[in-house]
């Protein structure tokens, strides 16, 4: 089950990340897949039961990418790398920067709408 796909657009293509969860014997089990190859560490391996909107969304701004301390989650953490907060930019800066992430769920369209806002209220502070 697909949580949510993360895709930054970068000069060079787009990189995608995805963070699924599969039901086992033992609860949930959570796995990310990241066509670059990087580690992450995720808040949880297993989960009794699967978290509800807002605990799969504090589950995702909880995962950390290995050797990045400074790494907010998997959506922000990317935006934080590549267009760090509380600076001016210019109106070309940013569409570039609303232009940079793209986030999809097939099984929670509703999660990827919240952080397409979130990213939209993130770049206008």
């Amino acid at each position: 089950m697909n949580i949510i796909t993360v895709t930054t657009n970068t000069a060079s293509g787009g990189d995608s990340t995805s963070l699924n969860a599969n039901q086992t014997s033992d609860g949930w089990s959570f796995k990310i897949n990241d066509s670059c190859g990087i580690e992450y560490t995720l808040p949880a391996d297993i989960l009794p039961e699967l978290p509800d909107e807002a605990g799969l969304i504090k589950f995702i701004d909880s995962i950390r990418m290995d050797g990045e301390p400074s790494f907010k989650g998997l959506v922000f953490g990317f935006l934080e790398m590549n267009y760090p907060k509380g600076v001016d930019r210019t109106e070309v800066q940013l569409q570039e920067a609303s232009n940079f992430l793209e986030i999809e769920s097939n099984n929670f369209p509703q999660i990827a709408e919240k952080y397409k806002i979130r990213i939209k209220e993130w770049l206008s502070a």
